[in-house]
């Protein structure tokens, strides 16, 4: 038996956690759980109680772009923010003054990023994945895989790999 919170940790929020009557994680297509993604460097917001707004997303937008990536249709966008680098992610801080989107950098929709995975869009097979850790590790573009456990739940906790293209 596990009892927890299952927003603990990296975790994936099915669309049941948004609208009652849809489906929970155990009825997630995989599909939906493989995907190219982007990093969006937004470590310059990785302070307590920071909000990130539109213009920092085009200004990480900016930089990922001045490196030959683009957001492309359908892509993931991983916001990396550091916040994990020195935070006991167990201590009520970690949630309370982590930082987060803005209401308008969350629903930003602009004609480059139309197409791309919203962080809170389950109802088009885009599913949010919280609290990722070690984005600093990883290049501006991978294949991410987001397995999270398949319990009869609105969420559940993920392991998230990220495949690093070596060639």
């Amino acid at each position: 038996m596990v009892e927890m919170t299952v927003h603990a940790g990296t975790h994936i929020d099915s669309p049941h956690h948004f609208v009652r009557e849809h489906p929970g994680v155990a009825e997630l297509p995989v599909a939906n759980m493989i995907s190219d993604a982007v990093v969006l460097d937004l470590s310059f917001r990785g302070q307590a109680n920071a909000r990130i707004t539109p213009e920092d997303l085009e200004q990480a937008e900016r930089a990922l772009n001045a490196h030959g990536h683009r957001i492309e249709p359908g892509g993931t966008v991983l916001l990396r923010t550091d916040w994990p680098k020195g935070h006991v992610t167990t201590d009520p801080t970690w949630w309370n003054e982590s930082p987060c989107p803005t209401r308008k950098a969350a629903r930003r929709r602009d004609p480059r990023q139309r197409h791309a995975r919203a962080p809170h869009d389950p109802a088009k097979g885009r599913l949010p994945v919280e609290n990722l850790i070690n984005l600093d590790q990883i290049p501006p573009r991978v294949r991410l895989l987001a397995l999270p456990a398949k319990w009869r739940s609105e969420s559940a906790p993920a392991r998230v790999l990220a495949l690093v293209d070596e060639g």
